[in-house]
C-alpha cells in the first residue's frame, strides 16, 4: 500500500538539515525529465492553488475585485 504524502512529509521534516537538503535535491532532480504536458499540468495546479490562497486572504474576492 502506498504511503500518504502527509506521512512521508512529516517523516522527512524530522531529518537533519543536511539530509533534508539532500532529499530536496533528489526530489527536484526527479522533476527534470517530465514531459511538457506534465509540466503544464503541474503549473496549472499550482496557479489554481495560489489563486485559492490569494482569494481566501482577500475575504473571498478575486484579484480583479480587490
Amino acid at each position: 500500500m502506498p504511503r500518504r504524502l502527509e506521512d512521508v512529509a512529516e517523516e522527512a521534516l524530522e531529518l537533519q538539515l543536511d539530509d533534508r537538503a539532500a532529499l530536496a535535491e533528489k526530489l527536484l532532480r526527479s522533476l527534470e525529465g517530465i514531459s511538457e504536458a506534465e509540466n503544464e499540468r503541474l503549473w496549472r495546479a499550482e496557479a489554481e492553488r495560489r489563486l485559492l490562497v490569494s482569494t481566501s486572504r482577500q475575504g473571498g474576492r478575486g484579484g480583479d475585485d480587490a
